[in-house]
């Protein structure tokens, strides 16, 4: 969809039609083995995808240049669907037995365009700790965060998180501790090229936690955070991320 994006941005007449997109699709699909087989891949793999265009001929090689491009762009990891992970889990703290529980996470991605895409993720984890000696005998956790993805250019994106966690812990004595967290966290990032960026990032926090002990009576306590960051991130190699 880039390429032919690109194709209707020259304006110079050249296009692709579905079919030809679906063959240019197959080939960078197999972008991998030409990076295993050739030393050059790029340049045996272009030769093959612009062959998928009946008018490449006709255009320049700054035009050429500009189309095989695309594979440079930073869209980010785009997905569409859903996915569903359960697992069991268990773990070994300093001084304390195995604790042992589940979790499971569900993801739902949406892509309205490429420049549009949205997030969905519901998790959950609950942990029993079976020594009755240490605090903290149960842990149950739920969360959902909405993730929405926005391409301004083929160089600057913004990022927004909106997110929310409940957390329960059960201690013995009838001592506990209810715990909800609510975050906004939103950045925006600006390659300056193709392995160099630079971010800003916000984050808004609200802990709101609930303690109960035998001994005293219910102690609310409200927490209010914010951070603003600024920063640059430099990438050795493209292929990685």
């Amino acid at each position: 969809m880039r390429l032919q994006e690109r194709c209707k941005a020259l304006n110079s007449g050249l296009s692709i039609e579905d079919e030809e997109i679906q063959m240019v699709a197959q080939e960078i699909a197999k972008i991998s083995g030409y990076e295993v087989i050739y030393q050059r891949e790029a340049r045996y793999f272009w030769q093959n995808v612009l062959k998928q265009a009946e008018n490449i001929s006709t255009v320049t090689p700054y035009e050429v240049h500009y189309l095989t491009d695309i594979l440079k762009e930073n869209i980010r990891t785009q997905y569409e669907g859903w996915n569903l992970i359960v697992g069991l889990q268990t773990s070994k703290p300093d001084k304390a037995k195995w604790i042992l529980g589940g979790f499971s996470t569900a993801n739902w991605y949406k892509n309205f365009s490429l420049e549009h895409q949205t997030h969905l993720t519901l998790y959950g984890t609950y942990l029993k700790y079976p020594d009755k000696k240490y605090y903290g005998q149960e842990r149950v956790m739920f969360g959902m965060n909405i993730n929405y993805l926005w391409l301004l250019t083929d160089r600057i994106f913004w990022n927004s998180l909106l997110g929310s966690r409940w957390t329960s812990n059960k201690g013995k004595e009838n001592r506990s501790i209810f715990d909800n967290l609510y975050k906004l966290e939103s950045s925006l990032v600006f390659y300056i090229e193709n392995g160099f960026n630079f971010n800003i990032n916000l984050l808004l926090e609200l802990d709101k936690r609930k303690e109960n002990y035998h001994i005293s009576p219910e102690n609310n306590i409200t927490y209010r955070g914010s951070e603003l960051t600024f920063g640059f991130t430099y990438y050795f190699d493209r292929k990685l991320f």
